[in-house]
């Protein structure tokens, strides 16, 4: 039968992929936590790890036992939430990991929606790297997060905004195209134009690495385009004010535009005629946990809200 002893131990070793490392990290000799593996092994009559040169890697039967063992963990500790919180409701908290920008967007009209509904209810936001919140959500060092994909398999994940990804293009290209007989006002709803217009020429960008950047390069590989020169920056808004002032071109989020657009009104921007750029967001947490009310009244609120804006 499974224990959380049991369990601690094994998915400490499974995680740090080192006996010694392992042991350390539980405070125990390195030969007691090798007897008790092999141990677990015997019970089981099966292998769980392979032992290899460079450290232990998991046999198939280990693979299917660190899933279950997260199972179990993770329903355990679903009970106890939903103790907790039929026991102490005016201590609950939320804790949302979130990117900067997200962040940036978000946090306003979470904190709005649960000054008027859940006044017993905190919520804390924990700013982080996108690649570290699946971890954190995994771990427990965070409640929900906020993120671009949905590739941790260990995670649930409810989307709450398309995210459009609009072209905003700087004033002096409008001009070009009203001496076509194109009108273009500020905002979203202006025709799609083909991609071949930005051959040539000058985008501002976010640095390599970054979401949106990626996104930008890999239409560019796609489509065979050689901007003339690329502008970095790490700030979407920069970018955003950048082509404001006829720099360049550039690629923005409808999270930030409808944000931002407020306050500049005369900012212009279109689709694409080849295809539609969408950037999901997804709101992630624990499979099997227990989702309080509360929780699930935000997960709720926050599908909402890109309607609400476009309102």
């Amino acid at each position: 039968m499974i224990n959380e002893k049991q369990i601690n131990y094994f998915m400490t070793v499974a995680h740090e992929k080192n006996m010694s490392k392992a042991a350390r990290q539980l405070y125990i000799s390195q030969p007691a936590l090798s007897r008790y593996i092999s141990q677990l092994e015997k019970e089981l009559g099966t292998l769980l790890f392979r032992r290899e040169p460079h450290g232990l890697t998991l046999t198939p039967a280990g693979e299917l036992y660190l899933e279950s063992c997260q199972k179990v963990n993770a329903i355990y500790r679903s009970v106890l939430n939903q103790m907790a919180y039929s026991d102490d409701l005016e201590k609950k908290q939320i804790r949302i990991g979130v990117t900067t920008l997200t962040g940036e967007f978000l946090i306003p009209h979470l904190i709005h929606y649960f000054d008027q509904n859940f006044l017993h209810v905190e919520l804390h936001f924990i700013e982080e790297r996108m690649e570290a919140l699946y971890d954190m959500v995994a771990e427990n060092k965070v409640d929900l997060a906020l993120v671009y994909h949905t590739h941790h398999t260990t995670l649930q994940y409810t989307k709450i905004m398309e995210n459009r990804v609009y072209l905003q293009v700087p004033p002096s290209f409008v001009k070009e195209r009203e001496v076509l007989d194109e009108n273009w006002y500020p905002g979203t709803q202006n025709p799609a134009i083909p991609i071949k217009l930005l051959q040539d020429q000058t985008m501002i960008l976010l640095k390599e690495g970054r979401g949106m950047r990626k996104i930008a390069d890999s239409l560019f590989t796609l489509y065979h385009i050689e901007p003339r020169h690329i502008m970095e920056t790490t700030s979407i808004h920069f970018c955003s004010q950048l082509t404001d002032l006829d720099k360049g071109f550039t690629f923005v989020p409808s999270m930030v535009l409808h944000r931002y657009k407020q306050e500049v009104p005369q900012s212009i921007y279109c689709q694409l005629q080849e295809q539609t750029i969408n950037r999901p967001i997804y709101c992630c947490y624990k499979e099997y946990d227990y989702l309080t009310p509360a929780e699930k009244s935000l997960i709720t609120f926050m599908t909402q809200i890109e309607g609400r804006i476009r309102e």
